[in-house]
Order: C-alpha cells, then structure tokens, then sequence
C-alpha cells in the first residue's frame, strides 16, 4: 500500500485537467504530480468502498473536485459510444466521466480536434502483411531517370551536420508541441472507455502518467455476419444469432483508427455438420442441443451459471458441495453450445450384442 505522506509532490505538472476514474483510484495511484486541477463524478467516490482506497484517499494531500458534466456533453459521448459498439459495455458512470473530459476538452481547446464519427476500421491478415490492393497499385516497375543521380536528397560527408541539426530541431519540437498540446487528459483502467475516449480525440493516460497512443484488446467477431461486439461474455452473435462468435485481436491507435487482426487461410471448425442434428425429445432430462440464444434450455442454463458465480468462493463460510457429499459432480462453466468439444462425427464402440441362445 502506498504511503501518500512519503509520495513526493516536487515534479511539475504534465497536464493542466486530469480526470479520473475509479480503477486508478481503488489502485492507489498518486496523481498530485500529474496535473495541476484533478477531477472525478461525484459517482466514482461513492464508487470506492474498499477500507485501504478510503483511507488512502483520505489521507492524500490533495483535493479532488466533483463536477457534473453538462447535457450536451453526456449526449455526444453516448451517441459516439453507440456507434463505436461500446456503448452496451459502458456504465451510466463511464459515461460520464468520459462526458466530463469531453466537456473540459471543449472549454479549453474546442471541438476543432474532436472527431464526430469513428475512423473507419481496418482488418489485416496474417499479422505483417501488408494490404494487397496497395500492393496490386505498387507492383510495376519504376522507370529509370538520369535527374535522378544527383546527390540531391542524400546524406553525404558535407552535408551530414546540417542534417543532424535539423533533426534535433525536429524533435525537440515535437517534445514541446505534444507537451503544450495536452491541457486535459482522462486515465481509466477500462478497456471500453479508452477505446471510445481514443476515437474520439481525446487525450489518455496510463496509471503511471504516460500518453497512451495505442490500446491492444480481445473482441468478439462473429463468422457469419463479421458483425463485433466487445461484450466477451456472448456466445451467440447480437446481429445474426448464430453461434459464430470467434475471439480476435484488435487495437486502437491514438488516430481513432481500429484495426482487427485476422488468421491468414483461417479455416472454421466444421465439426458436427456432417449429418443432420437429431430431433428435440421432450421431457425433463431430454438434454436437446443448444442452437440459439432464445432456446429454453440456454435460458434455464444461463440462469443456473449465473446463480453459480453469485457464490463468493472467499467466504470463510463457504464450503463447496462436493466436500460434504452433496450436489453433483457437473462441471459449473458456461452452457455448452451445440456438440460443444465433442465431435459427433466420430465413429464410437458400440455395444456389442450377447451370444444368441440356441
């Protein structure tokens, strides 16, 4: 735990606004020497309830203000949300504190750096290979120019300092200009918001106070429709209802700009299309396959599932059924869908039959 009368407050603030939320809170984060004015909801206190959070809170020497963004604000960031996908992720909280950093954004810098929709995303394959139709453009073959055999352009022995000066020049500029250009920032641990708050435009920062550029996360794109969704725990697409979804990786740069990494000859698992699915018996043990999300069964098996995580495995009263001798031995994970690992193609032992009696 970290002892806020021990933190250092001599470094100069990175930021003029920092808004917060309450992961790097509830993680002890110091944020004195980040920015000069440090900002939050009124929620995102009441959201801290863990003893060590609290005190660490209230003993640090610092104040943190609570402010309400405006309606208009509130309205862009979950209108943007909406069409980013995110916003079945977000909470009424999220919202608003990406709403309060719009707001503060807008009041010191305008919206002229804003973005009104999404960047169009980008889908590669195979990891490093790059677009084929920038390649298909790219595949004839340069002419040769005599203009061309000049020095103009390279770095020679006469010229090298000039170049060296121009770079520092270069650099040093770019340092300042990013520096200036950050007055507010927002730093969250939620995957959700930086991917929103990073398509929107707006500045994010990591829990050690760093600008983060890039963010790198799991979403679900389903096979059938190429429809995502970032709720992790689907297992049946929100768009076409099938059960296609497939985990893929996805980052989001600091342009706003989401790129979707694909498997080259990526081939789906065809497993149990063989033959025809057998049809629905009725009664109570039928054990019928789970096809889509609406079926009961997937209703009655979601609902136990969920009833399962409820029990606090940390509480020192509890103690699992199987230890004192009752409940099953069934497994508690998610419902299984389909023939789930199994493959019905496979060919089993059948019971061989007795010897007939003469």
């Amino acid at each position: 735990m970290l002892d806020p009368n021990n933190l250092s407050t001599s470094k100069q603030p990175k930021f003029k606004f920092l808004i917060v939320d309450s992961g790097p809170l509830i993680k002890g984060v110091d944020v004195r020497h980040l920015a000069e004015k440090v900002y939050t909801i009124p929620e995102v206190i009441l959201e801290i309830r863990d003893k060590h959070s609290r005190e660490f809170l209230t003993q640090i020497s610092f104040d943190i203000e609570t402010i309400l963004p405006n309606g208009e604000a509130l309205k862009e960031v979950v209108n943007f949300s909406k069409k980013t996908g995110d916003y079945t992720s977000l909470s009424a909280i999220d919202l608003r504190v990406m709403a309060l950093t719009y707001m503060l954004e807008v009041q010191v810098n305008g919206t002229k750096r804003l973005r009104k929709e999404p960047v169009k995303s980008l889908t590669q394959f195979g990891g490093n290979h790059k677009n084929l139709k920038k390649a298909e453009i790219d595949t004839s073959v340069p002419q040769d120019d005599d203009d061309d055999d000049d020095e103009k352009g390279w770095i020679t022995p006469d010229n090298i300092m000039e170049y060296q000066e121009k770079e520092q020049i270069l650099s040093v500029k770019t340092k300042k200009d990013e520096s200036m250009d950050i007055k507010v920032a927002c730093m969250t641990t939620d995957y959700s918001m930086q991917n929103v708050l990073l398509q929107m435009g707006l500045n994010l920062v990591s829990v050690e106070g760093a600008r983060i550029k890039k963010v790198k996360s799991w979403v679900l794109r389903c096979h059938a429709c190429f429809k995502i969704t970032t709720n992790m725990e689907k297992q049946f697409c929100p768009s076409c209802g099938g059960a296609t979804l497939i985990r893929t990786s996805t980052s989001t740069d600091m342009n706003g700009k989401v790129t979707y990494y694909l498997k080259k000859n990526f081939q789906y698992n065809l497993r149990g299309t063989k033959y025809s699915i057998p049809n629905p018996k009725s009664g109570r043990n039928a054990n019928n396959l789970i096809l889509r999300e609406d079926q009961k069964e997937y209703q009655k098996a979601l609902k136990s599932h969920r009833k399962q995580k409820e029990v606090d495995i940390f509480d020192p009263d509890y103690v699992p059924k199987l230890l004192i001798g009752s409940g099953s031995s069934t497994s508690c994970g998610a419902p299984v869908i389909g023939y789930g690992r199994r493959n019905p193609n496979e060919a089993t032992q059948g019971k061989g039959k007795g010897k007939k009696r003469r």
